[in-house]
């Protein structure tokens, strides 16, 4: 059985100095069910997630804080993510 998934939510920096250090975060993925019996199945998917912060274009600890837009610089983040496992259906 094959599937698609679309992802929602949010991120946050982890201590980065961004503002803001809350951002929306989406993807979408894709995957399959291998049937081994009634009960168990092996799954194979993949995701691709992307979020988008405004990072301070200063090294950390110079006192810029990213509080204008002329020492701020918006990046978009993209990470992939493939996994396998096995499926117990109750």
């Amino acid at each position: 059985m094959r599937f698609f998934r679309a992802l929602i939510g949010g991120e946050h920096t982890g201590g980065v100095n961004a503002s803001p250090n809350i951002s929306f975060a989406g993807g979408v993925g894709v995957g399959i069910d291998y049937k081994l019996s009634p009960r168990f199945a092996l799954r194979m998917s993949g995701d691709d997630i992307a979020s988008s912060f405004v990072a301070p274009v200063y090294p950390a600890g110079s006192g810029n804080a990213c509080t204008t837009t002329s020492n701020c610089s918006a990046h978009e983040r993209r990470n992939s993510r493939a996994s396998f496992g096995l499926v117990y259906k109750f």
